[in-house]
């Protein structure tokens, strides 16, 4: 995760919600042609083959990527995940 730039753990940590590049875009305030730039980077750097592969790597590396602690993300049980507005490190 270290090859990523901040800006690209941000879209990977979005990646993992399973949203398309419209919906990236208006979260993140970015063109949806600047999401996948970034997506293509990602998958590149992840040595990854698909966009699917990398957002899989992101649920698995969620506490690697979100720096909030308030954050909880859906696979703890109970828990809702809230990824508006989260700190990356």
């Amino acid at each position: 995760m270290n090859l990523l730039t901040a800006r690209e753990k941000e879209v990977l940590l979005h990646l993992g919600t399973g949203a398309g590049n419209r919906e990236l875009a208006g979260k993140l305030g970015i063109a949806e042609r600047t999401v996948k730039a970034h997506i293509q980077r990602i998958v590149m750097k992840l040595d990854q083959s698909t966009r699917l592969e990398a957002a899989v790597l992101s649920v698995l590396a969620h506490n690697l990527l979100c720096a909030d602690p308030e954050c909880r993300p859906c696979n703890t049980p109970g828990a809702q995940h809230q990824r508006a507005g989260v700190a990356l490190s």
